[in-house]
């Protein structure tokens, strides 16, 4: 139940960073076990979620998890491993990012 609350709260504050009629493309840095990249890419609003994570391992459960509820990067959710600090995307091709599930392991 929280993971629904948490996902309905994220929608509605990242619905307010992006163009009404456009299918927005998300970023969930930290994407842990991928929960919130599975929510999101399953709004209407939303075309694309990158979900971001360093963690090889926690990437690919999230990946099988996805898999599981047959999500896939042909429904617009790609996992990808990246640093934080050098994120592999350009101004403006991100509308909004999530970051709710790795704060407490950031240092600085």
């Amino acid at each position: 139940a929280q993971g629904v609350q948490d996902s309905a709260m994220a929608l509605s504050y990242l619905g307010q960073a992006c163009e009404p009629g456009r299918s927005s493309t998300m970023l969930d840095l930290g994407c842990g076990d991928g929960s919130m990249a599975r929510s999101l890419i399953q709004s209407p609003a939303v075309g694309r979620v990158f979900a971001i994570d360093c963690a090889r391992k926690e990437l690919e459960a999230a990946r099988e998890l996805a898999e599981k509820q047959g999500l896939v990067p042909e429904d617009g959710l790609f996992f990808v491993r990246a640093d934080a600090q050098a994120l592999p995307f350009r101004d403006g091709q991100v509308d909004a990012i999530w970051c709710g599930a790795c704060l407490h392991v950031v240092e600085d």
